[in-house]
Order: structure tokens, then C-alpha cells, then sequence
């Protein structure tokens, strides 16, 4: 290989660690990110669980609602009573619907999570391609640098060799 070529290989060799310094700090960065979403992805498990919690409590307080004005259909202070039970429920449906906003709001969230793991999987793979391709390129380097080597101890053996012939013959 010639002295262009090995510059050249160099050259691509230098190139290729920069890019993956490049991509090894692009990945810390998606790791980051990838943290702070997961952290979210676990709050929108605990506010999907104060959701259902919720539901719960609306299926109880309407039941329970149901069988009071079952019992104290004709009752004046009942009245009032369940009239807060109603406020109460619809306070609660007011919170479920804010819960079931910020839930669906960190699915999305996920699935953007998600896409951009599947992102970070796929930069990881061409970074493993590039690893490969770095090594390949120095074990090439390596060859041809030995095979400098040699060829400078083999030219150097013929250089010697020449002026012996070339005394021997004028002699």
C-alpha cells in the first residue's frame, strides 16, 4: 500500500472515532432523556392507579347514592345530604376527567418514549457497525505497517547486497 493510502486510512480512522465520540455522546444524551420519560412513564402508572381508585369511589358513591334516595325518597334533611353526596360526585367526575387528561397525555408521552428508545436501539447498532469497522481499519493499518516494516529490511538487504556484487564484479 502506498504512503497515500495509509494516509487515507488513517484519515477515515480519525474520522470514524470522531463520529463515534459523536454518537457516544448523542446516546448519553437519549439516555438522559430516556430517564427523565421513564420517570414519567411511572407517574402516569400512579396517576392512572388514582384514576381507577377514583372510578372506584364514583361506583361506590353512586351505588350508595342510588340506595339512600331509595331509602329517604320523601326525606327533607336527606335532601340536603344528598345533595352534597351529589357535588361531592360530580367534583370527583371533574377530577377523574383532569386525571384521564394528564393520563392520556403520558401515554402519548410514552409512545414518543418509546420511538425514541427504538431510535436509540437502532443509533447503538450503526455504533456497533462502526466499532467493527474502526478495528477492521486498525488491524489493516497494523498489516500494512509491518508490512512497511518488512519491506524496508527486505530493500535494506538488497541495498547491502548490491555493492558486494557490484565490487566483486569490477574485481
Amino acid at each position: 500500500m502506498s504512503n497515500d493510502q495509509v494516509q487515507e486510512l488513517r484519515s477515515e480512522n480519525e474520522l470514524l472515532r470522531i463520529q463515534l465520540n459523536d454518537l457516544n455522546e448523542l446516546i448519553s444524551i437519549r439516555e438522559e432523556e430516556l430517564d427523565i420519560l421513564r420517570r414519567k412513564a411511572g407517574k402516569a402508572a400512579e396517576y392512572q392507579s388514582k384514576l381507577e381508585n377514583t372510578l372506584l369511589e364514583m361506583d361506590y358513591l353512586q351505588s350508595e347514592l342510588g340506595r339512600q334516595l331509595q331509602e329517604t325518597a320523601g326525606a327533607g334533611q336527606r335532601a340536603t345530604a344528598y345533595e352534597q353526596e351529589i357535588l361531592e360526585g360530580i367534583r370527583m367526575e371533574k377530577e377523574f376527567y383532569s386525571i384521564r387528561d394528564k393520563y392520556n397525555s403520558l401515554q402519548a408521552e410514552l409512545t414518543d418514549l418509546q420511538q425514541e428508545a427504538s431510535a436509540i436501539r437502532n443509533l447503538n447498532q450503526q455504533i456497533s457497525t462502526l466499532k467493527t469497522r474502526v478495528a477492521e481499519l486498525e488491524r489493516a493499518l497494523e498489516l500494512i505497517e509491518l508490512d512497511k516494516g518488512f519491506i524496508k529490511e527486505e530493500l535494506e538487504a538488497l541495498r547491502g547486497q548490491l555493492p558486494k556484487t557490484a565490487g566483486q564484479s569490477s574485481e
